[in-house]
């Protein structure tokens, strides 16, 4: 539930009951991810934290009464070693791929090669509509080429 605070009280901005789910919070026999929410320059932002190997991230936006998804972000590492960073922009239908041509050379200084690419238009995703952020697929977006 996300309220904004008014004279008289608080006002509904929105609402989804299901969109976290909890599997992921005993993590097994690896590092489950810390799910933290931040607000930066009027945007919330839902975090993901994978320790020593990244980081996926959610921006939204307030606008037309809801929080609409307007980008993506996601940080792969291992260990020291950055593999590699995806950046997508929901607004302008731009994504960055931004991968470390060394990943796999303990030796080599990292070397990033970006491939931009032009995503097909489409109408933005609410948050009070996402069924479950396990199960978003963001980086598996349809492109114009």
């Amino acid at each position: 539930i996300i309220l904004f605070t008014e004279k008289d009280g608080y006002k509904l901005a929105s609402k989804n009951y299901n969109c976290f789910s909890s599997e992921n919070e005993d993590g097994g026999v690896y590092f489950a991810p810390y799910l933290s929410i931040d607000i930066r320059n009027s945007k919330l932002f839902v975090h993901y934290a994978h320790g020593r190997y990244g980081y996926w991230e959610y921006c939204f936006r307030y606008q037309d009464s809801d929080f609409m998804l307007i980008g993506y972000e996601s940080f792969g590492s291992q260990g020291p070693t950055v593999l590699g960073k995806v950046s997508i922009n929901f607004l302008t239908g731009v994504r960055y791929d931004d991968d470390n041509v060394n990943k796999y050379d303990d030796d080599a200084e990292e070397k990033f090669v970006r491939k931009v690419i032009k995503l097909k238009k489409e109408p933005l995703k609410k948050l009070s509509e996402i069924d479950d952020f396990d199960e978003l697929e963001i980086e598996r977006l349809n492109t114009d080429d």
